[in-house]
């Protein structure tokens, strides 16, 4: 059996057929996608319009639009979130590419996936843009769907007025001014901008001479708009269109005025202003502004009201001037550009600074320093500083058109130094002076007219002083002294080291370097007033010399030193102590010695009765530092006695001891009962006592 194909007419019929029965899948999916992208945006809208309603609920208001768009220009979906309480990524319309900003506020810019956002206020003539006016009671929310159309979702508490649309302008032409480099371009109309009720709204728009045309600038009620940073002498055309809005209505768009060629001129150059700058000893410096536009300056100075000197065509907005007489310079300056030149500028003038004056020091008294000074060209006035014994220098005295000054009153002694400098009539000073000075005298010597003196074993105090109470030495300077003593014809001890007690002391005390008493003591004193800062002194006095006596003195001493030694009868028991007894009654500090009384005596202590030969006699001797006593004694005292603690005085006497300068002497007495006896022995004491220990 022979198999047969497709015809060629039977193939294209078939593909036309599949032809058509894809595009209309394609339509019908294409129309199912737009419908899903509408049903989308209408969410989208939606969800907005309840995000704002429960925003009046929370705040009784709807928000300015200035809150979610102006607040956050570089992210307004960011500000409607932040403002409504919503996520910013569901802001952008379905089928569009993100955008940060798809919120606008203005219904004349809802553009292609931009929502558009018009707040209003009924009892605020419908404005209510700016946050500070609140009290937004509507808005219209407003969208682009698929098929382009505009869709409008109205507050549910208000709705947008209806107005009537008004005629756009018609028959506008442009005007431009030129200021530097900015182009004011106003806008004219042949008839009424805009019919009663209605408000005129221009757009500009500008191009480079035939070039391409930039963006229409946002709709304003002005009708003048400036463009800034052209080209100057370059050819710009510009367009204006205009619409009549009423109310929150907004008019139709004109078509372009009839574009306007303009070329921006040049403006002429304006008279700079010079100032003056840095003032030195041979330089004056001066400055203008620069120009736009300029190709060169002039200036000219004169120098001393003399003739000009000109200085033409230079690039540089400064000149600095140089003389080497101390003058007086004067300049001023003048703009060149390719329009014309300007007028010369006011004279501005400066000086040389003056030189530095001559100082020099003149009559010196206690209290004060006569100054002075030479005048230099160009000094208005001068100013000077001092310092005191080499201290900080003072503040800048201004004293005027002066050449000398006087310091003082002020502490005797004080050395005082000046500098000097002279300022010019723009109030600049020239360099300082040479520094001088000197040293004013100090006319007082110590004020003391009276002295003192007491003693007190082993010192002496003496002192000079004031008697009414007055200050030894002027205020601000030291009283400084020095002091010898002595013994009379013998020595002076030779004058201490000059020593300061300080100020202006009212009382000057020594106390005597003689350390021990003596019947005469010879002193006196120097005394000199001295200014510590500058170190000057005043003349040295002298107190004269003085002798002050002192009787040797006796010290009222007591207290007895004893020697005792026994001796007695072996078989009887009998015992009888010999004892010397020392009283010394009075010490002479200068001499070094006692005066001394002794007792030699026997005392029966123990024993019995015992009678013994009454013709025997009793050798006994003393010695105390060498001074020596003996004699016998043959008493009846003794005798027939049963007495206990009887005493008899064997022999008494006064004498005078002289120590061996510690206040020590000897001591010792002897005796018995007489040659050849055994019945009471012998008995003797000897010993080195310190006398002057029982001070």
């Amino acid at each position: 059996m022979k198999k047969r194909g497709f015809t060629l007419i039977e193939l294209m019929i078939v593909i036309a057929v599949i032809g058509i029965l894809s595009t209309i899948a394609i339509v019908t999916y294409s129309t199912v996608q737009r419908n899903s992208r509408d049903t989308a945006r209408d969410a989208l809208a939606t969800t907005l319009d309840n995000a704002f309603e429960q925003y009046y609920q929370k705040n009784g208001e709807y928000p300015p639009a200035r809150n979610i768009v102006s607040d956050y220009s570089d992210n307004t979906a960011q500000a409607v979130a932040t403002t409504l309480g919503i996520k910013a990524d569901n802001l952008n319309l379905p089928g569009c590419p993100t955008d940060t900003n798809p919120f606008v506020s203005s219904a004349a810019n809802a553009a292609p996936c931009k929502i558009a956002y018009e707040p209003f206020s009924t009892l605020n003539n419908y404005t209510c843009h700016n946050a500070t006016n609140g009290g937004c009671d509507g808005f219209v929310l407003t969208y682009h769907d698929e098929s382009g159309s505009v869709v409008a979702i109205n507050s549910r508490r208000s709705s947008r007025p209806e107005g009537t649309i008004a005629d756009a302008p018609v028959g506008m032409t442009l005007t431009m001014s030129a200021n530097s480099d900015s182009t004011v371009v106003t806008a004219q109309s042949s008839t009424a901008d805009c019919g009663a009720g209605s408000v005129a709204k221009y757009s500009f728009r500008y191009r480079p001479n035939g070039g391409t045309w930039g963006n229409w600038t946002v709709f304003q009620t002005g009708s003048s708009y400036t463009y800034t940073g052209l080209t100057v002498g370059a050819t710009y055309g510009f367009e204006v269109e205009g619409r009549c809005d009423v109310g929150l209505t907004l008019g139709n768009v004109s078509s372009p005025s009839p574009e306007a060629v303009y070329t921006i001129p040049m403006p002429a150059p304006t008279v700079p202003t010079v100032t003056r700058g840095t003032e030195t000893a041979t330089t004056v410096a001066f400055s203008w502004p620069s120009q736009l536009y300029a190709t060169s300056y002039d200036y000219q100075y004169r120098i001393n009201g003399g003739a000009w000197s000109s200085v033409q065509s230079t690039t540089s907005t400064s000149a600095t001037v140089t003389s080497s007489n101390t003058a007086h310079i004067e300049l001023q300056a003048r703009v060149i550009n390719p329009v014309g030149t300007s007028g010369w500028s006011s004279i501005a003038s400066g000086y040389l600074l003056p030189a530095a004056p001559t100082a020099s020091t003149g009559t010196v008294t206690s209290t004060t320093i006569a100054y002075s000074w030479t005048s230099v060209t160009n000094a208005s006035r001068y100013e000077f500083q001092y310092r005191i014994n080499g201290g900080a220098w003072s503040a800048t005295v201004n004293d005027n058109s002066a050449t000398t000054w006087t310091a003082g009153p002020t502490t005797q002694g004080s050395k005082i130094e000046i500098q000097v400098h002279a300022v010019n009539p723009d109030g600049n000073a020239g360099a300082w002076s040479n520094i001088t000075g000197a040293t004013m005298s100090i006319s007082s010597t110590p004020a003391w007219n009276a002295m003192g003196q007491t003693d007190t074993f082993p010192s002496w105090y003496h002192w000079v002083y004031n008697s009414g109470g007055a200050a030894l030495c002027p205020a601000g300077t030291s009283i400084y002294s020095q002091f010898q003593d002595g013994v009379p014809g013998s020595f002076w001890n030779g004058y201490t080291a000059w020593g300061s007690n300080g100020g202006s002391s009212q009382t000057l005390t020594y106390g005597s370097t003689i350390a021990s008493y003596s019947t005469q003591l010879q002193y006196n004193f120097n005394g000199k007033c001295v200014n510590t800062g500058s170190g000057a002194e005043s003349a040295t006095v002298n107190t004269g010399v003085y002798v002050t006596q002192h009787a040797a003195p006796n010290v009222t001493l007591s207290g007895p030193v004893e020697c005792a030694s026994w001796y007695g009868g072996s078989t009887t028991s009998w015992t009888i102590q010999l004892r010397l007894r020392l009283q010394e009654v009075s010490y002479n500090l200068d001499a070094d010695q006692s005066n001394v009384n002794w007792t030699l005596y026997r005392i029966r202590v123990a024993g019995s009765y015992q009678s013994w030969d009454q013709t025997k006699t009793w050798p006994w001797s003393v010695s105390i530092n060498g001074s020596g006593w003996s004699g016998s004694s043959n008493s009846v005292a003794f005798k027939n006695s049963t007495a206990m603690g009887v005493t008899e005085t064997i022999a008494a006497s006064s004498l005078t001891v002289q120590h061996d300068g510690n206040g020590n002497a000897t001591i010792g007495y002897s005796g018995s009962d007489g040659p050849g006896s055994s019945v009471f022995g012998s008995a003797g004491c000897s010993g080195s006592y310190a006398l002057s220990k029982l001070r």
